[in-house]
């Protein structure tokens, strides 16, 4: 985990990380909504944000980022209900990250952290509309889940290498 110097720094960096985790939930939302063949499906570009922070800040980082991600982007959306399913999949993925990432490798925490963020959205989607009508689209989301948090996972890794000759050579 990295450790920066100052208060300052600490926050610059938060204040980055969240930017960076809107923009690109922001964009996944561009891009899912030109592919309105699959409701639902998303990329989860900003969720390798959080895999991020866990592996090279923290868990704390990794908590902030996502919850103001989580609330930013149902603002800027303008739902209220996408905070709801961007939380539970968001905080749950999270937890399954925390729970794995000493013991697996990037690509598989990635992996468990879409798959499970896709479980998620569809439980709160049960319990919204009280209804299973529409959980023949699990198999649909898990797979989906699968593959995105792969490509997360290989995305992370070398964003990973990166930062820590980054962070080397800056002096953090």
């Amino acid at each position: 985990m990295t450790q920066y110097r100052s208060k300052t720094a600490s926050v610059a960096i938060l204040g980055i990380l969240i930017a960076l985790a809107l923009a690109l939930s922001l964009i996944d939302l561009s891009i899912s909504a030109a592919l309105s063949f699959l409701p639902g499906v998303r990329m989860g570009l900003a969720g390798g944000m959080g895999l991020f922070c866990v592996h090279r800040l923290g868990i704390r980082y990794a908590v902030i980022v996502l919850a103001a991600k989580c609330i930013l982007t149902a603002a800027f959306s303008g739902s209220p209900t996408m905070l709801l399913f961007s939380a539970a999949g968001s905080f749950l993925g999270l937890l399954v990250t925390v729970a794995v990432y000493k013991h697996l490798s990037v690509i598989k925490t990635g992996v468990l952290g879409g798959i499970t963020h896709n479980a998620a959205q569809m439980a709160v989607a049960l319990m919204i509309t009280g209804s299973a009508a529409f959980s023949w689209y699990l198999p649909v989301l898990l797979i989906t889940g699968t593959v995105s948090g792969f490509a997360i996972g290989l995305v992370v890794i070398i964003v990973l290498q990166r930062t820590k000759k980054e962070a080397g050579s800056a002096g953090v």
